[in-house]
């Protein structure tokens, strides 16, 4: 089994926002994981055209900070 792995820390944004609204963080990091890699990849994905590119993964540590932020009530997105 592959642990989760860190890519970066959380961003100003996202602890202001749990702050704000008493959400406490887990971590001080933001974390990927083999687990979320092979969801977005699944063959269902592909089948319906909503494949994440590889190039969009290998970006998405550095790219997060300019996409919008959502929190769905238990997590954020």
């Amino acid at each position: 089994m592959h642990r989760p792995f860190s890519i970066g820390r959380v961003e100003r944004r996202m602890a202001d926002f749990a702050k704000d609204n008493r959400i406490t963080l887990a971590s001080n990091s933001v974390y990927m994981s083999v687990k979320s890699i092979t969801h977005s990849r699944r063959k269902s994905k592909q089948e319906k055209d909503l494949i994440v590119s590889d190039n969009d993964l290998i970006g998405f540590p550095s790219s997060r900070r300019r996409m919008d932020l959502y929190y769905d009530g238990n997590k954020f997105a």
